[in-house]
């Protein structure tokens, strides 16, 4: 699971297909849908694949298990700030970027 989720990571660093690094990124979940960082980066791969609603869905998700540590928490609020910008709602990504920036602090 960790490898796959990994791969998926350096897909998308890289630049790499987004289709690509969903498809592993969803293996990963299938195997482990409870671990938060494998639908983070789920969540990416579909704000790179223009796919904004079902990965604000993913990332609103990911803290019905409980609280995130807060790396993954600001990692969390910058990828739901990203995909409200690409929806044309700059107020609700202004929310989020400043979430981002408090729980990092």
């Amino acid at each position: 699971m960790t490898w796959l989720n990994n791969r998926a990571c350096v897909v998308l660093e890289a630049g790499g297909d987004p289709r690509a690094a969903l498809e592993l990124a969803e293996q990963a979940v299938a195997l482990r849908p409870d671990v938060p960082a494998v639908q983070h980066t789920r969540a990416t791969a579909l704000i790179a694949l223009g796919r904004f609603d079902d990965a604000i869905g993913v990332l609103e998700a990911m803290r019905a298990g409980g609280e995130l540590s807060p790396a993954l928490e600001a990692m969390r609020c910058r990828e739901l700030a990203r995909a409200w910008d690409h929806k044309g709602q700059p107020d609700y990504a202004a929310d989020y970027r400043d979430r981002a920036r408090l729980v990092a602090r």
